[in-house]
């Protein structure tokens, strides 16, 4: 395009436009670079009403002449909201033909959009309403995305256009969205527009998306009981639909966890917890796989619901193999410490929620330990196909002995440690380093006093006095640098605990560990503050409430409350840790004594004993002075270990037997390999 007749339709000079025109009428058609927008869509942006009237006066074809995209001039004035571009184009087109102008009103770019779809989607209400006006028919038009007005209009939040569009065309409108939803699933998404919606389209509640849910799915995962509750009003059918994975509204809200619709749906529609999922699962299933321990609880609590409390699903799994399967501590905890549920129960695999822990893999090994220890207490018990298997090992391996094909092994071989144990050592030794240094520095701080000593005085008890002691500053140098102190002698202390226990217990040796670096972390920032309280201390008043001192002030307050977010993490740890610290020295000199001592001493040789039975073999474990001991005091623990132990064992040692190594699979975990005889 001309760049100077680009310029004067930009700057609306009407008189350099017809003299340019004048000299050469071509100029016209001109179009702009790339985007390809002709000289009435130049016009209709900037809004240039007299030079868009000289423009279709002299060429009236470019009302519908297209840019790069398809956009027409009215699809341009109406994305921008220019309401009088769009009622000049509408009543040039008018002058012309009434077809001519339905022509334009209905022009469609290449994504399908119309003027109205540009308008909605920018929420421009004025420019709508005089669409609609124009031709109510634009509200059943379709875009390429399958969205109708009306659907960007309640997807957008426009809540007038919504109504307005609602109100002028009810009869017409189209109420269909993008990916097969409906006006009223983004009415639930998007707002509290359900009311008017339902009232007007109440088909839409029961039409599927391209997942198969229902506005009434949305409802529910997004927590809205009360527009589930309006919906189920309308129609109580809808709680029993289900999407394409089976699952109605009770299985999407507990794995949501929304407590709300739970609550309502019991009180609603309790005969819908009955219903089941395409893996047979009910809603307690679902709330104890997620660990949504609050669903959990009020389905628990309900008595009309005790039904679901052992219920299995195709792979005979109840909601207590679940929550072991994916190790929620809090909900195998709960469903431990409830008499109703079956704590021996068996999968189609053979396996017992005790059996699922012990052949799975938790994160941390501490974690893997408590579940096991609050199973046990609990009563809990391997099953007999496992009691089985480690009788079978037993055994083989007494008949490899007397073969002749184990080989020697020390009774005293130390298990290898693991990379995260290395992990923790390492930062235990650096911690340890850290704690030594500030300890000495807080130390030797109160030896050199900020403004120093006495050391002539008439009055014999002031001699080695500090000489600030009456400072307000100095007050609090000497707070600061004594909790410091104090921070870093705890650490050290606490690194002292944890050597002592850093081959009995590894899980609450690394908990110390953490903790230690928590005091060391706070101490650093103690530092600081005592820092600047003796710079305050010394320095003249006017220097003391300088704006830099100000300023180190108020990052130490910064840091010291992004410490708390670190420490806020660890402090419900801390409780539990010193209580068994405090158990761990009661019984020290004899950890046998007590029963409880006594689990957990052979909690910790059993993780050791493992490593030692995949490196060494099982016929070599026998001669640990500990094994005999470990199979009379806790036999369940025994159990487990070899059975987790033994298929490492032979895939290592690639026995060439008739066996074929197989996976009992639970959902979609691995849980435990068993060798099954080939039939």
């Amino acid at each position: 395009m001309d760049p100077s007749l680009y310029q004067a339709i930009t700057s609306g000079d009407l008189n350099s436009f017809n003299n340019l025109i004048r000299n050469n009428p071509s100029k016209l058609l001109q179009v702009t670079a790339d985007q390809e927008n002709t000289i009435l869509h130049v016009a209709a942006k900037l809004e240039v009403l007299q030079i868009a009237e000289r423009v279709i006066g002299l060429c009236p074809p470019l009302l519908h002449k297209p840019n790069f995209n398809g956009d027409s001039p009215l699809h341009i004035a109406a994305r921008l909201g220019r309401v009088r571009m769009c009622r000049l184009l509408i009543n040039c087109a008018n002058l012309l033909e009434v077809e001519v102008e339905k022509e334009l009103l209905r022009m469609q770019n290449l994504d399908h959009d119309t003027a109205l779809h540009d308008a909605v989607r920018n929420g421009h209400f004025e420019t709508v309403r005089l669409l609609i006006q124009q031709d109510s028919q634009l509200t059943r038009v379709i875009n390429k995305a399958g969205e109708s007005p009306l659907f960007l209009a309640v997807d957008r939040r426009s809540y007038e256009i919504s109504q307005h569009i609602l109100q002028a065309a009810p009869a017409v409108c189209s109420f269909k969205g993008r990916n097969s939803m409906n006006v009223l699933h983004a009415a639930i998404i998007r707002s509290n527009f359900m009311h008017e919606v339902i009232r007007r389209c109440p088909f839409a509640t029961s039409e599927r998306d391209i997942g198969g849910w229902i506005p009434l799915h949305y409802a529910a995962y997004s927590g809205y009981s009360e527009v589930v509750e309006l919906m189920l009003h309308h129609d109580i059918s809808l709680a029993h639909v289900k999407d394409q994975k089976g699952k109605a509204v009770v299985h999407i809200s507990a794995k949501a966890g929304r407590r709300n619709v739970i609550r309502m749906l019991i009180e609603t529609c309790p005969d819908t917890f009955e219903l089941l999922d395409d893996r047979g699962r009910t809603a307690l299933h679902i709330a104890a796989e997620k660990g949504r321990i609050r669903v959990l609880r009020i389905l628990l609590n309900n008595p009309i619901l005790e039904y679901l409390i052992n219920a299995r699903d195709k792979n005979g799994n109840t909601p207590f193999h679940l929550a072991a399967s994916r190790g929620h501590l809090t909900i195998l905890r709960v469903l431990a410490t409830d008499g109703r549920v079956d704590k021996a129960a068996i999968n189609n695999a053979g396996l017992t929620a005790l059996d699922i822990v012990e052949s799975s893999t938790p994160p941390k090994n501490y974690l893997k330990a408590r579940i096991t220890r609050i199973l046990i207490k609990r009563g809990s018990l391997p099953s007999m196909e496992q009691r089985a298997i480690v009788r079978n090992t037993k055994q083989k391996a007494i008949e490899a002995q007397e073969q002749g094909q184990s080989q020697k092994v020390e009774s005293k071989a130390q298990p290898e440690e693991s990379k995260s144990q290395r992990d923790v050592k390492e930062k235990g030794k650096y911690n340890l380093v850290v704690s030594t240094i500030i300890a000495s520095i807080t130390f030797s701080a109160i030896c050199n006093l900020p403004g120093g000593n006495y050391s002539d005085s008439k009055d014999n008890h002031q001699i080695g006095k500090a000489i600030l002691s009456d400072d307000k500053n100095f007050k609090s140098f000497i707070i600061s640098n004594s909790t410091a102190f104090g921070l870093a002698f705890t650490s050290i202390l606490l690194h002292f605990l944890a050597s002592v226990l850093a081959k009995r217990r590894v899980y609450l040796y690394a908990r110390l560990i953490n903790i230690a670096f928590v005091s060391n972390y706070i101490s650093a920032f103690v530092i600081l503050s005592a820092y600047i309280a003796g710079l305050r201390a010394v320095l003249p008043k006017s220097l003391a409430d300088d704006t830099l001192t100000q300023s180190a002030v108020g990052l130490l307050v910064l840091c010291f409350l992004s410490c708390l977010l670190y420490v806020g993490s660890e402090l419900r740890y801390i409780s539990y840790a010193l209580s068994q610290l405090l158990q761990e020295f009661t019984s020290f000199s004899n950890p046998l004594y007590h029963s409880s001592e006594k689990d957990d001493f052979f909690l910790q040789y059993l993780v050791s004993l493992e490593a030692v039975i995949v490196r060494r073999g099982i016929n070599k474990i026998q001669r640990h002075p500990l094994w005999s001991m470990m199979q009379f005091s806790v036999p369940e623990m025994t159990l487990c270990l070899i059975q987790t132990s033994m298929w490492k064992l032979k895939s290592k040692e690639k026995k060439k037997n008739s066996k074929s190594h197989s996976l009992i699979m639970f959902g979609e975990r691995e849980l435990i390999p068993m060798d099954v005889e080939q039939s």
